[in-house]
């Protein structure tokens, strides 16, 4: 990201980030990182629920962006119609908040918190390098790279997307199967993701389980 960033300076341009695969599996400084936003969902990693994403905008660049709508949160209310937005992050918060899933966010931040991401961040990459490992030894054509630093870890399985999901289902594995292609054709590429609460007795289990995808 420190590379995108400074790429993307050096041409007078902002670098977004879509950080919802990777916030909640490892600490980040973002700040250090020269990422001008972001934003995340809390519904993957973060293992809250739906209907909230936090945003983030570099301080120094809050003034250049406007949001999108604007509803009844507003810092005051002028004649005819007008009206003065906040000047601060809350004029991206411009309707009523989903207050039940800020309570879960609380609640799942803060467990998070009291694990600690360096914690997480080791438990969750080692199961995907055991994974990983044991996809290539069983002749897997992998999308992942080699020393990739995130949980995630993909591969490609030479069969249609219902026989693959249809033998995971029978085995009661629960990963994501995509298809490249769009459509149900000769191969698919499947997604595995294993979080910190995840074990290498699960994860052998998953390599057993992938024995019966090859052709």
């Amino acid at each position: 990201m420190k590379g995108l960033a400074d790429l993307a300076h050096a041409h007078g341009a902002y670098l977004y980030a879509d950080a919802e695969r990777f916030i909640g599996t490892a600490p980040v400084d973002v700040r250090s990182l020269g990422v001008d936003f972001f934003t995340t969902g809390t519904y993957k990693w973060i293992m809250a629920g739906f209907g909230v994403a936090p945003f983030y905008v570099r301080h120094e660049l809050l003034h250049r962006i406007q949001p999108a709508n604007v509803g009844w949160m507003v810092e005051k209310m002028l004649p005819n119609y007008g009206y003065q937005p906040y000047r601060t992050a809350r004029k991206f918060e411009y309707s009523s908040p989903a207050y039940d899933q800020f309570y879960e966010l609380v609640a799942a931040l803060a467990y998070l918190k009291r694990v600690g991401l360096d914690r997480i961040e080791t438990q969750s990459l080692g199961p995907a390098q055991q994974l990983r490992k044991g996809l290539v030894d069983r002749g897997f054509d992998i999308f992942t790279p080699e020393g990739n630093g995130s949980s995630i870890v993909s591969f490609f399985v030479k069969k249609g997307r219902v026989k693959v999901q249809a033998l995971l289902e029978a085995e009661r594995v629960k990963v994501s199967v995509q298809e490249p292609g769009g459509s149900d054709g000769p191969m698919v590429r499947v997604r595995a993701a294993p979080a910190f609460f995840n074990n290498a007795g699960e994860v052998k289990r998953f390599l057993e389980t992938s024995e019966k995808m090859i052709v």
